[in-house]
């Protein structure tokens, strides 16, 4: 049975918070999740609940989130990618699983670059985009329109905005629970508080204003790119073009989801992160389809304790 711990942390002058969910026999390394940016550390109880019966569950309020000191924007995402690694070696943690959806795709991501399979066992990325990208012009102005709305207090275009671009009202195809999520993440984002918004403004703000891409080598850990079949946010080809970039990465599709994938097939979404931190195969779970040109998994007859390393 897993207890739960919520502690006080500091990175240079910030306070922020680590919850961690211990499981006393864990059979696997501890995983990290890293939320995307309208999340909190409580914002994964639908996952845990699957997730504790195995192994440890880490979640963090990192600066700029949740009960978090506010992050001015200059600091980019490296800033928090070595908080989100401080927190867990901290709690003992020295090598672990580790996943990223929206905006924490990207720390996720900076995290495995900066400190490599020696540290993080295993990494799923879900919904990202590739941060070597730049952003497009009317992505900008996108962004820049979400914290005019904000700063006018404009709460109500604000929610909508952003669920239509998470979850469009008119997707391209079927998409599970696709009205009662949408309702959902509007119901969640109207309701954000005042003093939560300059958190908002400040995240978004750093999407477009400081550093999201660092040079170096990706490292040789095995990776998991995951995006919905029907993201119009963070499109399937954007995910395969980053799992290339990565020597173990692997880009698989979620049927009939979006963006929004790992609330609308919750458990499924689960079951794939168990899936991959086995050494498993993801492609050939059924509501899942791999993009060519992105490494096949481990080789059938290969133990997954083979494929990765136990921590």
């Amino acid at each position: 049975m897993a207890t739960e711990a919520v502690d006080r942390l500091e990175h240079e002058g910030f306070a922020y918070y680590r919850r961690v969910l211990a499981h006393a026999r864990s059979r696997t390394a501890p995983v990290l999740f890293l939320g995307g940016a309208f999340q909190d550390m409580r914002s994964w109880r639908r996952h845990e609940s699957v997730f504790r019966r195995h192994t440890t569950v880490v979640t963090l309020d990192l600066p700029g989130y949740g009960m978090a000191d506010e992050l001015p924007a200059h600091h980019g995402i490296d800033f928090l990618a070595v908080a989100a690694h401080h927190a867990m070696r901290t709690a003992g943690f020295e090598r672990y699983d580790l996943v990223g959806v929206s905006y924490g795709a990207l720390v996720a991501h900076r995290l495995a670059q900066r400190y490599g399979s020696d540290v993080v066992r295993s990494l799923v990325l879900t919904g990202a985009a590739d941060p070597r990208q730049p952003l497009r012009e009317e992505e900008v102005a996108a962004l820049r329109h979400f914290t005019d709305l904000l700063k006018a207090s404009d709460v109500e275009s604000f929610a909508r905005m952003a669920v239509d671009h998470l979850s469009p009202a008119c997707p391209p195809g079927p998409v599970h629970r696709h009205a009662a999520v949408r309702r959902m993440v509007h119901g969640a984002l109207v309701r954000v508080p005042r003093q939560a918004r300059s958190k908002i403004i400040s995240n978004t703000r750093r999407l477009y204003t400081s550093q999201v891409s660092y040079d170096g080598p990706l490292p040789d850990t095995p990776t998991l790119v995951c995006t919905g079949e029907f993201d119009t946010l963070t499109p399937p080809e954007g995910g395969r073009r980053l799992a290339t970039a990565y020597p173990r990465g692997t880009c698989v599709t979620i049927a009939e989801t979006d963006h929004l994938s790992f609330v609308q097939r919750d458990r499924e979404y689960a079951q794939l992160l168990l899936t991959h931190f086995r050494g498993e195969d993801c492609a050939r779970l059924p509501y899942c389809r791999r993009l060519p040109h992105t490494h096949d998994g481990p080789r059938p007859g290969v133990p997954a304790a083979s494929a990765h390393p136990a921590a």
